[in-house]
């Protein structure tokens, strides 16, 4: 894997860790690397298309330094499903350390689900480092499209909150 993929990182000795600055195009050649595909969105950024959610991924900051993966999930509930949805997010983030999932209300009322990571990178990481964390967070979304379907039935449906 090559780690300069934007000419601003430096190889390093065999010895030594790989030293990279995480970049959108450092996350386009992993993505290639592992035969996902994926686009840009209006705002820049890299989104990876699942069946049942799509993958973002997001560089913030003055420099680039904040590196987010935000999972929005295709289901869609109505606004009243919202404090069942809420509870099985709360049992989630109880029992697990990462992502981080919480519900995102759209101005026509309708509520999604949404998993967050994110990581500080104001200098260099090692690139293994790196790859590790992307992969783990990828994995821990396709999980937890698993994990919330089991806990509310898989055709979505909170009509009922006794359901």
């Amino acid at each position: 894997m090559a780690a300069d993929v934007s000419g601003e990182n430096q190889p390093m000795p065999d010895d030594a860790k790989q030293l990279v600055r995480p970049n959108r195009d450092l996350v386009a050649e992993l993505l290639d690397q592992m035969e996902l595909t994926y686009g840009v969105d209006d705002e820049g950024d890299l989104v990876a298309p699942y069946e049942g959610f799509r993958i973002y991924f997001i560089f913030r900051g003055t420099q680039h330094e904040l590196f987010a993966m935000r999972t929005y999930y295709d289901r869609v509930f109505p606004l009243e499903s919202k404090p069942v949805l809420l509870g099985a997010l709360d049992a989630w983030n109880r029992e697990t350390l990462w992502p981080k999932a919480y519900t995102l209300t759209q101005e026509d009322g309708s509520v999604r689900m949404v998993t967050e990571y994110q990581l500080i990178v104001p200098n260099r990481v090692d690139l293994n480092f790196f790859v590790s964390n992307m992969t783990s967070w990828m994995e821990a979304s396709i999980q937890f499209d698993g994990w919330i379907a089991d806990q509310l039935g898989w055709d979505g449906d909170l009509d009922d909150p006794d359901d």
